[in-house]
């Protein structure tokens, strides 16, 4: 006989961008047996999917129950219906963290951000694996102007006197005609909405933008000034983050081509992008996959332009988050490097979510489980039998992770140069959103 009790929630934002469609490899999502009743659910992201999609779990565990039909986030916040509703499948509603990998990620920093870091105790802690929040423009300066101006004239709306309005009762089956599939055709199309691993995939089409309201600020401005919302957080990243979405940089041959997209398309001021590909240099024996020599140069530039993307996108970016964070909130930061040898890529961006997903037995998947369970219970990652993880204010160091689990501390000082350098700058080099 088995009973639901009050237990803590683990709120997750699947992954995925335009163009790939990240779903759990199981439609039912990632069930784990655990010692202690916890919760793991998702919010699908793309394409009418914005549902929240609950799996209880219990003590002892329940098998196959699911919580049945998924509710739609009619709140202004998504995770609203969640800490109203979650009591009725067992789970405790002050014990809600928010979990993300990748754009989920991206999304789980900014509702730290968000309301100038008020949360109204919606959540208690939250995981942000491989992404935080990315310095973007406003869109009162025109940021997404371009995009949307593109949406308007595909789905007809350019002479609608409310032309959003009008794209909100558009049929669904329009827009997907006109946003996805347009794009196998149609030049313009393909230029608007790139897939993942096309060149135009970066700055991403549909990143955050400061809209005055849900982000008030850009990432640099609010941390600085202490406006974000002070809870326990796990951040961290693969080793590679850069490599899997470089892929789509490979017709650029030369750093010539490579700095004339950066400023081109990427629209970084001219006298910083020669700096970047100075502390970034061509030489792929410091290219990513890191420690790979002169392998894997699959252009000139390819190696240059992983290493440079994973940097910035994702290195830089947790490193000034938990610098600006950590005397304010416990912080811990992990690096993954188990998938380094893994051949072209490393350990690419996403490589640890099958340990941790449980698709892959082992050591990795039983420790990456643990750890995130322990701290959604306890708000810390720690659990007995398993290496010490101190929290980032103590020693700035980060959990690294291997092939066959964690080996301790190391600071977190790789490539700190040119990753001070891009800080430094920040304000100059903010994603221009098209």
């Amino acid at each position: 006989m088995w009973s639901i009790v009050s237990c803590a929630a683990i709120l997750a934002i699947s992954w995925g961008t335009e163009g790939l469609f990240a779903r759990f490899l199981s439609p039912k999502g990632p069930q784990v047996t655990i010692d202690y009743g916890s919760f793991i659910g998702k919010i699908e992201e793309k394409h009418n999917l914005e549902e929240f999609h609950g799996i209880p779990f219990a003590e002892p565990p329940i098998g196959k129950r699911r919580f049945a039909n998924p509710m739609k986030p009619t709140k202004k916040y998504w995770n609203h219906d969640c800490t109203t509703y979650i009591s009725e499948f067992g789970g405790d509603p002050d014990k809600v963290t928010i979990y993300g990998e990748s754009s989920g990620a991206i999304s789980v920093s900014n509702q730290l951000l968000a309301y100038g870091g008020q949360h109204n105790n919606l959540f208690r802690a939250a995981i942000c694996q491989s992404g935080t929040a990315l310095p973007v423009g406003r869109l009162s300066e025109g940021h997404g102007q371009q995009v949307f101006d593109y949406i308007v004239t595909v789905t007809n709306c350019s002479d609608a006197t409310n032309k959003l309005d009008c794209l909100r009762q558009a049929p669904f089956e329009k827009i997907l005609m006109n946003l996805v599939l347009k794009r196998l055709f149609h030049r313009a199309a393909t230029n608007h909405f790139p897939g993942t691993f096309s060149l135009n995939a970066f700055p991403p089409t549909f990143a955050p933008a400061v809209d005055g309201e849900f982000i008030s600020e850009s990432i640099q401005s609010a941390l600085k000034a202490g406006r974000f919302a002070k809870v326990p957080t796990i951040t961290g990243d693969v080793l590679d983050e850069g490599t899997l979405l470089a892929i789509g940089a490979l017709p650029l041959q030369s750093e010539a081509e490579l700095r004339k997209f950066l400023i081109e398309k990427v629209a970084w001021p001219s006298d910083h992008v020669e700096k970047l590909l100075q502390l970034w240099p061509q030489n792929p024996e410091f290219g990513s996959p890191f420690g790979t020599g002169s392998k894997y140069a699959l252009t000139p530039v390819y190696k240059q332009y992983s290493a440079l993307l994973g940097d910035l996108g994702f290195q830089a970016m947790r490193r000034f988050f938990l610098r600006e964070t950590s005397s304010s909130m416990p912080t811990w930061s992990y690096l993954d490097q188990g998938r380094r040898n893994f051949p072209i890529f490393g350990a690419f961006h996403a490589s640890e979510l099958p340990d941790l997903f449980g698709y892959v037995p082992g050591r990795r998947k039983e420790e990456y489980q643990a750890r995130w369970i322990a701290f959604a219970n306890n708000e810390d990652p720690n659990y007995p039998g398993l290496p010490y993880w101190s929290t980032y204010e103590t020693d700035n160091s980060n959990l690294l992770i291997d092939k066959d689990g964690s080996k301790g501390m190391e600071p977190d000082t790789f490539r700190s140069k040119p990753m001070e350098y891009y800080l430094q700058n920040i304000d100059a080099l903010i994603l221009r959103i098209p």
